[in-house]
């Protein structure tokens, strides 16, 4: 299950993506039956930065690269 926004206020962004990116996201959108591209786009974003969060070593500024 996707995220859930929550009531903090948004702040607009313009992202580019090349054509293969977009086809990513499509499809995930798609696979995971949200909303709209934005909640993809969002909800992978977040997945991303949990991710990123877990790598990093306590005590440490920057993560191990991948």
């Amino acid at each position: 299950m996707p995220p859930r926004r929550t009531d903090k206020k948004a702040t607009r962004i313009h992202v580019m993506l090349d054509e293969d990116e977009l086809v990513e996201v499509d499809e995930y959108f798609h696979d995971a039956r949200l909303k709209n591209r934005s909640e993809a786009i969002r909800t992978l974003l977040k997945y991303g930065l949990e991710v990123h969060r877990s790598r990093r070593p306590m005590g440490k500024e920057k993560p191990e690269p991948m």
